[in-house]
């Protein structure tokens, strides 16, 4: 279990709890995690915690290598197809394993893996490495 605090200038700030039960999602401090709350998932479809997610129509939906739309983040916990929406919360920051994360199988090669961030709307700030091993 992990206790995240967040918060910053305009940004509702308090304690997130997050319980990561894959693999380890972390591979680094710098820059430090930053989960933040409010997005919205339309419930329509499931999503696996850790896909990399884009914003279209206002709901989170998985990313794609093309831009359209643009990786803004990472799900920090899984969306259940309820048919209801949801409100879930973003990993907006942090150093992580870019093979833990789910992509969108329009990412064929690692250099995309690897630059799906590059130009993220701020408060985006998401290093990816591979642990080795």
């Amino acid at each position: 279990m992990v206790t995240i605090p967040f918060g910053d200038e305009g940004v509702p700030g308090g304690i997130f709890t997050e319980e990561f039960t894959q693999q380890e999602l972390l591979t680094g401090h710098i820059p430090e995690l930053g989960v933040y709350p409010g997005f919205r998932a339309s419930g329509t479809v499931a999503m696996a915690a850790h896909t990399v997610v884009g914003v279209t129509g206002g709901f989170l939906v998985p990313a794609t290598q093309a831009g359209a739309p643009r990786a803004i983040g990472v799900l920090s916990n899984p969306i259940i197809a309820s048919g209801r929406a949801q409100e879930v919360g973003v990993i907006r920051a942090g150093n992580l394993n870019v093979d833990v994360l789910v992509w969108d199988a329009s990412f064929t090669t690692d250099a995309q893996k690897f630059a799906a961030f590059e130009g993220a709307p701020s408060p985006t700030n998401i290093v990816l490495q591979r642990v080795a091993g």
